[in-house]
């Protein structure tokens, strides 16, 4: 290298940083894209039998990283999860009972309630999954696929395929698997099996569907990020109910609790609210499509408005939770009064009297006259109802049960028989 060389290389370092420096001062910085307003799309993404604390104790990385970018509710509990196909309600529906209750976002469920897709007017909306026991929510969607044939990854790639070709304002996906060959499995094993009554217990099939599951989420939330449709979805995921003793036996309360997560336009980052029941489900995205709640009657639930970041939560009678608990106890009860009516037969006429509408005092509205909640005008009145039905036959298996010269307790409330 000459001398020339040598002179020129400090003059070219000096021109390049007065050049970069021109440069950054000209060129405007750079900003981040603004989120949306609102959401152009709803997701309702369901785990059918996912239970609540599978994503920490399994780890399920997808799930827990969407807790961690939206909002997480700590306690969320769903409708008591009975599944029954006879009857009048087993008439209209095939699918347990928070189904069409989160879809209609009422307890007082009619003989065919309008479902929140409805709310959408002519919209494209659409529902996938990989069983055919949620006709009944079908009523409104504009497309729908219902295949027990399908796997979960399956019900993903025609969901894809549909995001792909039709944008739909609302779509309901479900991927049955981590019940159908998870839970359910576990709480049908035979005596003997290791993991029988327990999802979470070496070798169980829950571990394995619950995990396929959570990658699967993790790969369709890469898509819709590829598609740049993440960050304008209000996205939901959810469970139905799911005991640790495998599918959802009602006797145990964990199985109305669910894994409830939002994240979306308008939802705070890393959040946890208290609690939410799946009445709110729909009220929630109502509000936050702009369009109307399909059930605005006494059952239904509340927006969740404590899913922003500087809102916080009200304090909530919780209802639901205890009309679960209602429904719990009563079974619990009858069982009793069915038990040892040979011995007081002041039992079986009490029997006859919870189910005589002539001229019954007390009611109670339970898992076997759903389509009757409705009779009670609220939920609040539902549940009022229940309990003091409740407090009489305590009263009466007091009275009966309690020595000659004891007091009863607890004592029998005026007006019950």
């Amino acid at each position: 290298m000459n001398v020339r060389s040598l002179l020129f290389l400090p003059l070219l370092t000096l021109c390049t940083c007065a050049s970069a420096r021109a440069s950054e001062e000209t060129e405007p910085p750079q900003t981040e894209t603004p989120a949306p307003a609102r959401a152009r799309r709803t997701i309702l993404f369901q785990f059918d039998g996912l239970h609540y604390q599978a994503p920490e104790k399994l780890q399920l990385e997808n799930v827990l990283a969407l807790a961690a970018e939206g909002t997480r509710v700590e306690e969320a509990v769903v409708i008591i999860p009975w599944h029954p196909t006879t009857g009048e309600y087993g008439r209209h529906h095939l699918t347990s009972l928070p189904n069409p209750v989160t879809m209609s976002g009422t307890v007082l469920l009619t003989e065919s309630p309008k479902m929140i897709q409805q709310s959408f007017g002519g919209r494209f909306t659409a529902h996938i999954a990989n069983s055919r026991a949620y006709r009944s929510l079908d009523a409104g969607f504009t497309y729908s696929k219902l295949d027990p044939n399908l796997r979960d990854e399956h019900v993903l790639e025609e969901a894809r395929r549909v995001l792909t070709e039709e944008d739909p304002v609302f779509m309901r996906i479900v991927l049955q698997d981590t019940n159908d060959r998870g839970g359910a499995p576990v709480a049908l094993a035979r005596p003997g099996t290791p993991w029988k009554n327990n999802l979470y217990a070496e070798g169980s099939p829950f571990i394995k569907e619950a995990r396929e599951a959570d990658a699967l989420l993790g790969e369709f939330i890469e898509f819709l990020k590829s598609k740049n449709m993440w960050e304008d979805t209000l996205f939901i995921l959810q469970a139905d109910g799911a005991s640790v003793y495998g599918w959802h036996p009602i006797q145990f309360e964990d199985s109305e609790r669910i894994p409830l997560i939002f994240h979306g336009p308008g939802i705070a980052r890393g959040k946890v609210i208290p609690y939410a029941e799946n009445i709110d489900v729909t009220a929630t995205i109502a509000d936050f499509m702009g369009v109307a709640h399909p059930n605005p009657d006494g059952g239904s639930g509340r927006v969740l408005h404590e899913l922003a970041p500087d809102v916080q939560a009200p304090e909530v009678p919780k209802y639901i939770k205890r009309f679960n608990a209602g429904v719990r106890e009563y079974h619990r009860l009858l069982a009793h009064l069915v038990q040892e009516s040979p011995n007081h037969p002041r039992f079986d006429v009490a029997l006859m009297q919870l189910y005589n509408s002539y001229n019954g005092k007390k009611f109670f509205y339970g898992v076997d006259r759903i389509l009757e909640w409705k009779q009670t005008g609220s939920l609040e009145n539902l549940v009022n109802n229940n309990e003091a039905t409740l407090a009489c036959i305590r009263g009466l298996i007091a009275e009966e049960e309690t020595p000659a010269g004891q007091q009863p307790s607890p004592p029998t409330p005026e007006g019950c028989w």
